[in-house]
């Protein structure tokens, strides 16, 4: 029970990771996706089942910017946090 016992088998953990952050989105895509041409009656069903009205393109902008907005936001910190300490480092050695 090393460290290889860590991989899971062989597996990388990233990959672990990504496909258990896929598995939700891609069920989320299907019950929200929007039809355009209603071909597909499964997507009716999903949203029918489910209780949930298709998102349009701009709709999903929207949920993706939001969903975002805190790592734009603290990314943004991050920014300020490290042009305040340059500053600082600048008047420490003037």
């Amino acid at each position: 029970m090393g460290a290889e016992r860590a991989t899971n088998d062989g597996v990388h953990p990233g990959r672990l990771l990504r496909g258990r952050a896929a598995g939700p989105l891609l069920i989320d895509l299907f019950v929200l996706h929007r039809d355009p041409k209603e071909i597909c009656r499964r997507t009716r069903l999903m949203n029918d089942a489910f209780g949930t009205t298709p998102l349009g393109p701009g709709d999903w902008l929207l949920c993706v910017g939001l969903a975002s907005f805190v790592l734009w936001a603290d990314e943004a910190k991050k920014l300020v946090e490290r042009a305040l300490r340059a500053e600082r480092r600048r008047t420490v050695q003037v």
